[in-house]
């Protein structure tokens, strides 16, 4: 319903423009107020992930350049080609500076704090969806995502976006193996 979105898009630019004012100069986000959940993983507290109180985290800035990637994608289907081109130089910025504060080239992954040391499903499949291309590709990543044995496991409250970035990347007998706990469902 196109006059539904073209409604709410004044209130997705306010958002955004909230959620902007807490980067910092390299664009990255800072500290962010409330109970920013990511997922119920046990070694977690509260559902919040490593660096996510403290305004470390590749996984909310991940959240945040999906958040950019769609804005873009809705201003220019509704219009708006300048507000879609300032989305996607922000979406673009952030990206960079994604990859350069929070990838591994050591493990091949992308960290979930600046700091290198913790690692999640959340942050692999996050920026498969986010389209990052880390030195060397997606396909080296995807691999050493999946061979990882070290990485906080996503739970079923996540597990749509580790099976949409599967499904994204082509890795279809990895979907697949994942998908056999919902059939114990």
């Amino acid at each position: 319903d196109a006059e539904f979105v073209r409604v709410r898009l004044r209130g997705i630019r306010s958002m955004l423009d909230e959620i902007l004012a807490l980067c910092e100069s390299s664009g990255l986000l800072g500290r962010v107020p409330g109970w920013p959940f990511v997922d119920w993983v046990p070694e977690w507290d509260q559902g919040c992930g490593p660096g996510v109180r403290t305004g470390d985290s590749s996984i909310l800035n991940l959240h945040l350049l999906l958040a950019l990637r769609a804005a873009a994608a809705l201003e220019a289907s509704f219009g708006e080609p300048e507000l879609a081109a300032l989305a996607q130089r922000r979406a673009s910025h952030l990206a960079e500076s994604i990859l350069s504060r929070f990838w591994c080239g050591r493990c091949g992954l992308l960290a979930d704090t600046s700091e290198r040391i913790y690692f999640s499903e959340h942050a692999q499949a996050l920026g498969l969806l986010a389209g990052l291309t880390p030195p060397g590709g997606q396909s080296p990543w995807i691999d050493a995502w999946l061979t990882a044995g070290d990485l906080a496991k996503a739970t079923i409250y996540f597990s749509f976006y580790v099976l949409e970035a599967l499904f994204q990347a082509g890795r279809g007998t990895e979907l697949h193996k994942r998908l056999r706990f919902w059939h114990s469902v």
